[in-house]
């Protein structure tokens, strides 16, 4: 089940993925919600968060009638697009102006993060690694940064897509207000499959599903952000699973690199900032002894979306020359290198951020 707001008609829908039925909840017109836009969904609380487009208010949506709560007021107007970045418990927020804003929870601040560089990101909802998309109106499918805001674009799809949600599978499912329909699109291709039209929809503004909004990362960032490589992006990791050692359940992902460019993971238990090591460009946030995933299968290309992942085996870690597993209550710390092309077709390299992670 999805849930999308219509902003012409002031509404709350509930929507049927397999069909594209609706049914109205209630009416969004209370507590001073003026034009419902982007909607996100928070999985740490199971609340679905709606942003103002007009008035600039940010709040929640109650599921069985409609009902808004007013938390935050952003004080702009123009809203756009809604993100929940799981891994840094922040709002990610779009603007008609092209520019991406985070919206601290902790302290209601609204802070610019930078300007994407396509025209109008109209829907953004990140995929189950962690990774921000957004759709810009033309149709443009665009990689988002959420450290810096700017946008890669990653292909094409139809225009006029108001709302976007992927689902924890990354099925990605969209509405557009061309012809008031529910799609699923193919990230890698673009192509948009219709399920069927939305009847008695005007103007889907906002659509999430609450299985979405990413997986929370573990750990916490440090060295961040990362030196901006020539994808005009600053490249970070993040790790999902568990920190339960005797899991062995951790995937590492890196994102935001230059597309297709070849690269692997770094561990060391000892945290560093050397700047410029061996020519690089950027930072090493690992000291100590490294280990580094170069074996067979390890080394990796980021390929047409700027990222690479690695699920590693906690009980084969590398540690300079010998491999040993981590026990419950060691930290470790995780960064990907990888390979860059210089403006004039120099050869470069460049890193991650870093991440930290204790495990249990």
């Amino acid at each position: 089940m999805g849930y999308a707001v219509d902003s012409n008609l002031d509404q709350l829908i509930s929507v049927d993925l397999a069909t594209a039925n609706v049914t109205l909840i209630g009416s969004t017109l209370n507590n001073g919600l003026e034009t419902p836009a982007g909607l996100a969904w928070r999985p740490d609380t199971s609340e679905l968060w709606v942003i103002d487009l007009g008035g600039g208010e940010v709040g929640t949506l109650d599921l069985n009638n409609a009902t808004f709560t007013p938390v935050f007021m952003t004080n702009l107007s123009g809203w756009q697009g809604m993100a929940w970045d799981a891994a840094r418990s922040l709002f990610i927020l779009a603007n008609q102006d092209d520019n991406t804003y985070v919206l601290d929870p902790a302290t209601g601040v609204t802070t610019l993060v930078g300007n994407s560089t396509f025209g109008l990101i109209t829907a953004m909802d990140f995929d189950p690694v962690g990774v921000l998309w957004g759709i810009d109106f033309s149709g443009a499918i665009v990689q988002l940064d959420p450290i810096s805001g700017v946008g890669t674009n990653a292909g094409t799809t139809i225009p006029a897509i108001q709302g976007l949600a992927i689902d924890n599978a990354g099925t990605w499912y969209a509405m557009s207000t061309n012809t008031d329909s529910l799609y699923t699109i193919d990230p890698t291709t673009g192509v948009e499959t219709l399920i069927g039209m939305t009847p008695g929809l005007q103007f889907v503004k906002g659509f999430e599903i609450p299985t979405s909004g990413g997986v929370p990362s573990l750990g916490s960032a440090y060295c961040s952000p990362a030196v901006v490589n020539t994808s005009g992006a600053s490249a970070t990791i993040i790790a999902t699973g568990s920190t339960v050692a005797a899991n062995n359940n951790v995937t590492l992902t890196a994102s935001s690199m230059p597309l297709n460019q070849f690269g692997f993971f770094l561990t060391s238990m000892t945290q560093g900032n050397v700047a410029n090591p061996g020519g690089s460009n950027g930072v090493l946030c690992l000291g100590g002894t490294i280990g580094r995933y170069v074996g067979p299968g390890f080394i990796k290309n980021s390929g047409a979306t700027g990222s690479f992942n690695l699920m590693l085996n906690l009980t084969q870690t590398p540690a300079g020359p010998v491999f040993v597993s981590i026990a419950p209550g060691q930290t470790w710390n995780f960064q990907a290198w990888f390979r860059d092309i210089g403006p004039m077709g120099q050869p470069q390299s460049n890193f991650t951020d870093g991440r930290s992670i204790t495990f249990q």
